[in-house]
């Protein structure tokens, strides 16, 4: 029963990910943020929306966000290993956070 519960979750995160692709091609970046920002409290593993929300945040001039978005995102890179990425990662928050 876990599992189906889990998949429809999935699902869902998928949906509102969809949802939030569209109001970006639509131009409704706040929106769009919104929504991936809901995503991530639902699934905070979700890196791909975490990196999303972060660029929209800079694109919408929410520093504060994006640097927060941008050092989880660091951290999560750093605990997997994934050290190229979180070097481009810190890299980005860095310049951002002056």
């Amino acid at each position: 029963m876990a599992d189906t519960t889990k998949r429809m979750d999935r699902a869902e995160i998928a949906k509102r990910v969809e949802r939030a692709e569209k109001l970006l091609q639509k131009g409704k970046t706040a929106d769009a943020l919104q929504d991936y920002m809901q995503v991530l409290a639902d699934d905070p593993q979700n890196d791909n929306v975490r990196q999303m929300a972060a660029e929209l945040c800079l694109s919408l001039q929410r520093t504060g966000e994006a640097v927060k978005l941008l050092g989880e995102l660091f951290e999560r890179q750093v605990e997997s290993g994934d050290n190229t990425r979180a070097s481009l990662t810190y890299k980005k928050r860095n310049f951002h956070d002056t």
